[in-house]
């Protein structure tokens, strides 16, 4: 038995160790039960006289083993979940990561500084205030007086106690004894941070403080291990999940995978309950998820497919209706037979479902068989969707047992388009005007323009011009001599979006100069009400509120306004992801991000066609400048995507983009990818960057380089 806890500074001995924050090596832990407390005094002694006379020593106790023979490595910054029944082990195995308890055998090894919170109130003494309590159990983490002094505040601020904070804590409720041991644990900046269920206690406030702060620590490299019977948070933070049973690693894996598996033994001990229970077995998988089916022998869903096509996989645009067909089959004394389907997104979260109860449509072989249609609007955010089917015995209120439960059965993929709505699901809320103010509607009709100049650009192509289509913009194609599909991908799309396609003689390197006076040639001649200067490297949006560009700029020129900003967010691969592959669908796949703007009004791009012609070579196309220019005040959105992999990015700014000599040397244009070094580029790590899908559209902390290409 061992039990050895490392400070982050002697980590660099051990480079091989530099990366591991937690590991634990065949730990077990194991209890004495006695039936009397006589048997515990015979324990004490008579072992002891049996020795002395020659006899072998006799065991008064049974052996509990709370946990038995767990190995595992955690890596630093991963958040593992840990998960299993009442009894399993969690919290014994917790409580020895963190030394509060000792191992019977094994050994354990922590590098840097834990936070933990075990049980509600561990830790503090009763009789001291709270300011006392945050004094001493920040000195048992390591800090010293300043440190803690420095951030009192922030801690008794994130406690939300008030005036408590002066009172003993035997007084306080467990909501506030929790408060208060988050805010010491979180605001420590540990290394490694442990909770054990604490955060079930606290109000949905502070649970969802807690949640965003533990985010933040994650993102800033903390390990973070916890217990929780809540699935969708495990599903949510989790890199992977321990599954324990009985003291032993039962599983251990993907938060998803390891998910189903714990919902099968629960209803599998829940219909072992019921009256004629039966066993939950695993069962064959219909679809390509990789995750576990499972339910009872009363029946099975014999086949699912999408409506007409009859495929597992659809893409549809939003709004459109999606049909499934679903055959079951079960024992035809199935009481309360019926048929869920539940909606989950990307991450296999529920988002909405309905359950349907069957009538049989006919029999087979001593079998009821049913076959359903269900139909829905897909009025999602842009993504992937998948559909979990769960064929079961319905009960009064809520209870159910899953006799065919097969997850994630059919996917589904709602093609990119600009949402105005919040959050997942549209739920068709809308703006109610009382008689007396009439709603203004954008009923005028516009041609909006976009001038796209394009050299080499078949890996961004099809999805830029796609984009423009639906957002309601032609499109005007300046190609400077593509050697690649480019071309030809643009000449599909003529009558789909692209009206024009334009040519640039390529002269041997990237004129920008002379891309920017086409342009304005073209704007200058163009019946057209509005332009655009784009890059096929771009996805540009409205601001929230429009469904496309088209009526956001319908809007603008009725309020008066002739120029358009938009904020721009370079969107890029992160560290060992798409080092080597570039997706088709770059805008769903990358989600990565950081808000560029080394300068006001970075990207005026966007202008109501003038009388006289305007001025893009001045500000190197990143303003337009005309007499009278109105800027509206809302910046749109840009996002830009540099490169689609390391091996794109290499290609694209080290072989085939060579810039004009003129234009970097006088007129100081293209920044470090001028002078592209690839010893100097490098992919972002993941922490480095914001992600759209947990922080939106950032603008705190703006890039005025790009840092990645070595400026």
């Amino acid at each position: 038995m061992s039990f050895k806890s490392t400070s982050s500074s002697s980590l660099t001995d051990n480079s091989e160790c530099q990366e591991i924050a937690i590991c634990v090596h065949s730990l077990s832990k194991c209890y004495q039960i006695y039936d009397a407390p006589r048997e515990r005094l015979k324990q004490f002694i008579l072992p002891h006289l049996r020795q002395m006379v020659g006899k072998s020593p006799k065991q008064y106790y049974r052996e509990f083993w709370a946990l038995k023979d767990v190995s595992f490595e955690i890596r630093k910054g991963e958040t593992v979940g840990i998960i299993g029944l009442n009894g399993s082990g969690k919290s014994t195995l917790l409580q020895m990561i963190c030394g509060t308890l000792n191992p019977t055998s094994g050994s354990i090894q922590t590098y840097g500084r834990i936070a933990a919170l075990l049980e509600l109130g561990s830790g503090f003494n009763p009789e001291f205030t709270g300011r006392e309590n945050v004094y001493m159990n920040a000195s048992v983490l390591g800090l010293s007086n300043e440190e803690i002094n420095s951030r009192f505040d922030y801690i008794t601020a994130f406690a939300d106690i008030g005036d408590f904070i002066e009172q003993p804590v035997k007084t306080y409720s467990s909501g506030m004894v929790v408060r208060l041991a988050f805010a010491v644990a979180v605001c420590v900046d540990p290394d490694i941070l442990i909770i054990d269920e604490a955060l079930a206690v606290g109000d949905a406030a502070f649970q969802f403080k807690c949640m965003e702060r533990m985010q933040r620590l994650t993102k800033s490299g903390t390990t973070l291990l916890f217990v929780s019977h809540d699935m969708n948070m495990v599903k949510s933070f989790c890199h992977q999940v321990i599954y324990l049973e009985h003291g032993h690693e039962k599983m251990r894996g993907q938060p998803d995978t390891v998910a189903e598996q714990y919902f099968l033994d629960i209803r599998d001990e829940q219909s072992r309950q019921t009256v004629n229970g039966k066993p939950v077995v695993i069962k064959k998988s219909l679809g390509e998820s990789g995750l576990p089916a499972f339910g009872t022998e009363q029946g099975r869903i014999v086949s699912a497919c999408f409506l007409p096509d009859e495929s597992m996989k659809t893409s549809v645009g939003s709004g459109e209706s999606v049909r499934i067909r679903i055959e079951t089959q079960f024992d035809c004394d199935l009481p309360g037979a019926a048929l869920s389907v539940i909606l989950m997104d990307r991450r296999m979260l529920d988002i909405t479902g309905k359950y349907f109860f069957l009538r049989a449509d006919s029999t087979r072989e001593g079998k009821s068989i049913a076959t359903i249609e269900v139909a829905f609007d897909a009025r999602f955010w842009p993504g992937t969707y998948f559909v979990t089917l769960r064929l079961e015995s319905r009960g009064i209120m809520r209870n159910f047992i899953p006799v065919d439960k097969q997850t994630a059965v059919l996917s589904f993929e709602v093609n990119p388009y600009e949402p105005d709505f919040l959050g997942t699901v549209d739920i068709g809320m809308r703006q109610v005007h009382s008689p007396s103010s009439a709603p203004v509607l954008v009923t005028e009709k516009k041609r909006v323009v976009a001038l796209l100049a394009i050299r080499n650009e078949a890996l961004y192509l099809p999805r830029c011009l796609e984009h423009l289509h639906q957002q309601g913009i032609e499109t005007c194609v300046i190609d400077n001599d593509s050697c690649d599909e480019s071309l030809a991908i643009a000449k599909q799309y003529l009558g789909r979006g692209v009206f024009r396609i334009e040519r640039q003689p390529y002269t041997g390197y990237f004129d920008l100069v002379e891309q920017l006076r086409i342009k304005e040639q073209l704007a200058a001649e163009i019946e057209a009400d509005w332009f655009i200067h784009h890059d096929a490297d771009e996805i540009r949006e409205p601001p929230p509120g429009f469904s496309t560009l088209l009526a956001a700029l319908i809007m603008v020129d009725q309020a008066g306004y002739n120029a358009v900003n938009f904020d721009e967010f370079v969107f890029l691969p992160v560290e060992n992801d798409c080092e080597d592959s570039e997706p088709s669908d770059f805008v769903a796949r990358f989600r990565d991000y950081y808000f560029f703007s080394p300068q006001p009004l970075h990207r005026v791009n966007a202008w109501k066609k003038q009388s006289s012609p305007v001025d893009l070579v001045s500000m190197a196309g990143h303003q337009v400048v005309f007499p009278k220019r109105n800027l509206y005040p809302e910046a749109f959105i840009l996002r830009h995507y540099l490169a689609l992999s390391r091996k794109h990015l290499l290609k694209k700014y080290g072989q085939e983009r060579i810039y004009s000599p003129k234009e970097v040397e006088e007129r100081q244009w293209h920044g470090a990818r001028a002078r592209f070094d690839p010893s100097k580029v490098r992919l972002p790590r993941r922490q480095e960057l914001k992600n759209f899908d947990n922080d939106g559209w950032d603008r705190s902390n703006p890039f005025t380089t790009h840092p990645f290409f070595g400026e």
